[in-house]
């Protein structure tokens, strides 16, 4: 099966897998420049389950809500290329709805949350921007929150800045 799906289709899927007795875990995230940090998150989450989904924002949140206008570097698309060849990732799917502030944030994601019914949230707990939110959302739905905590932090943004400064 095609590892780039829709929600919908994935929420199909995940029920079908689940029944098989998979665990599943979710991330989700920009992903913008993938590095170092981000394939071990990715390494992460797929030894604690059967199957990996991530989730990308889209290019408008990124830009309205998160990076700022100059980002994302690589679109939607693109990311979602990108990912779909990583071994440790089975699934991504574009997050469509384009979120302007942090209500709509976490109101986007319990609904992607309920309606995917992972077993598992998975974040890196030193980059996390929305970590109690994702605490909060774990104990909401009765699923576990797995904490990656990588021996360095690495950024995208960090990248970024410093191929700037070289410039």
């Amino acid at each position: 099966m095609e590892k780039i799906q829709s929600l919908s289709k994935l929420a199909q899927l995940i029920t079908q897998l689940k029944k098989g007795g998979k665990k599943i875990a979710l991330i989700t995230g920009c992903f913008d420049i993938v590095h170092l940090g981000h394939i071990n998150l990715f390494r992460f989450a797929k030894t604690h389950a059967d199957i990996v989904i991530v989730g990308l924002e889209n290019d408008s949140t990124i830009k309205l809500y998160q990076k700022g206008i100059d980002r994302p570097l690589n679109n939607l698309k693109n990311r979602l290329q990108f990912l779909a060849e990583f071994q440790s990732i089975d699934y991504v799917f574009p997050i469509k709805k384009i979120i302007k502030n942090t209500f709509e944030n976490y109101a986007l994601y319990e609904q992607i949350t309920k309606r995917l019914k992972p077993d598992f949230l998975v974040t890196n707990k030193s980059a996390d921007g929305f970590l109690q939110e994702k605490r909060n959302r774990a104990k909401k739905f009765g699923i576990k929150l797995l904490l990656h905590r990588p021996s360095r932090r690495q950024s995208s943004t960090q990248i970024i800045q410093k191929i700037e400064s070289e410039l």
